[in-house]
């Protein structure tokens, strides 16, 4: 089997599928995203619909297709889409003769955020559902695994990602046409496989390139460490779990600090117990850990707070900068907005070390350092 039939298989044994589903694997998930909405047609003048609170590849592949990014809200105490912002928006363009074309949902961490009611917004207003699942593998909800549950869902297989292959992605999809024309994109346009065109012998080697296509293909190399990396997800997972775990019970009993949200609330509404599932689950692939500081509670402000961190040896990161508060985003045309949940959010986020790699002796060091500094600058009232 190749790496993305074994891809389709792990998913399966979890979330069954829809019949058809495929993989195509890329060489990047932002390759894949480009891949995505140049298939469902998103064309110049396009616009396409996202939270501000991502990283910038999500918004730069809409700009690559000269379509236009529509920027709308998280929901507050989420990093996720605002579904209720989200469909006046879809309301709004509804009225034009430029109605969104395509919504990318951002599963930040390794968790959805009441993705059916964006997936009903979207089916209502006839736009595209693509998943920015770059975080979630491998994990789902109830109705299915994330990354399955729009249109067009893809992954990463970055560096820090659950499995890696170095560089890479995957596109999912149950969309036979639309699978078929991603795999011929991602490699020129040509109309046959590599493998089936030295294999085969009806045609020989010929070939034809029926559509603009692109160097997006995975590389032998990486879907070789990919296959590797597949046996082992259920463990990387599980060590993430853990640690997640032991961080939300340990700094749960602070309240200088905001933890993560809890995953989908979709969850909660058939049954599950969402925080078990959080833990013993599959419902969050835990990708990130990210806290967020209170300021009224603290005489230091987040970045002041990281530098101690920092000094400590400890090495965070920030998910995200929101992208309307770059340079290049900040040109495009159109009124200028405010996204006060995102903006806040950002300014009080710190990303703490998260990975499969991390030691019992080193995440009790970050967590004890991370009391220290929040207990040392207290603001104690009165």
């Amino acid at each position: 089997l190749s790496f993305e039939q074994e891809f389709i298989q792990s998913l399966d044994q979890i979330w069954p599928l829809s019949p058809g589903t495929q993989a195509i694997g890329v060489n990047s998930a932002t390759a894949g995203l480009h891949l995505a909405l140049d298939t469902l047609g998103v064309r110049q003048g396009d616009r396409v619909v996202m939270s501000p609170y991502t990283f910038v590849a999500t918004a730069e592949v809409v700009r690559y297709l000269g379509a236009w990014p529509v920027f709308v809200d998280i929901e507050p105490g989420t990093f996720h889409l605002d579904p209720d912002a989200l469909e006046k928006v879809l309301r709004k363009y509804k009225r034009t003769l430029r109605p969104i074309k395509a919504v990318l949902a951002v599963h930040i961490s390794g968790c959805s955020w009441k993705i059916e009611h964006i997936r009903q917004l979207c089916n209502h207003y006839k736009a595209y559902l693509v998943e920015d699942g770059a975080h979630t593998f491998p994990s789902g909800i109830s109705a299915g695994a994330h990354g399955t549950l729009g249109d067009i869902g893809v992954y990463s297989f970055y560096a820090n990602k659950t499995i890696t292959t170095g560089e890479g992605g995957m596109v999912v999809t149950s969309h036979s046409h639309w699978a078929q024309t991603m795999k011929n994109k991602r490699l020129h346009g040509i109309d046959r496989e590599v493998w089936n065109r030295y294999t085969s012998g009806s045609s020989g080697a010929q070939y034809d390139v029926t559509q603009l296509g692109y160097k997006y293909n995975l590389p032998d190399l990486a879907a070789a460490i990919g296959r590797v990396q597949l046996s082992r997800a259920q463990g990387f997972l599980e060590k993430r779990r853990n640690l997640a775990w032991k961080y939300y019970r340990v700094l749960g009993q602070r309240d200088w600090i905001l933890l993560p949200t809890l995953g989908d609330p979709w969850e909660q509404n058939t049954g599950h117990n969402i925080a078990d599932s959080l833990f013993t689950g599959q419902s969050h692939a835990w990708h990130l850990f990210i806290i967020q500081l209170v300021p009224e509670k603290l005489t230091i402000n987040r970045d002041q707070f990281v530098n101690l961190l920092k000094d400590k040896g400890i090495l965070t990161s920030l998910h995200f900068i929101p992208l309307h508060r770059f340079t290049y985003y900040k040109k495009l045309p159109g009124k200028k907005k405010s996204y006060f949940h995102a903006e806040q959010t950002s300014d009080q986020a710190i990303s703490l070390p998260l990975f499969s790699l991390l030691t019992e002796d080193e995440h009790q060091r970050v967590l004890a350092q991370v009391l220290e500094i929040g207990d040392t600058h207290y603001r104690r009232h009165g």
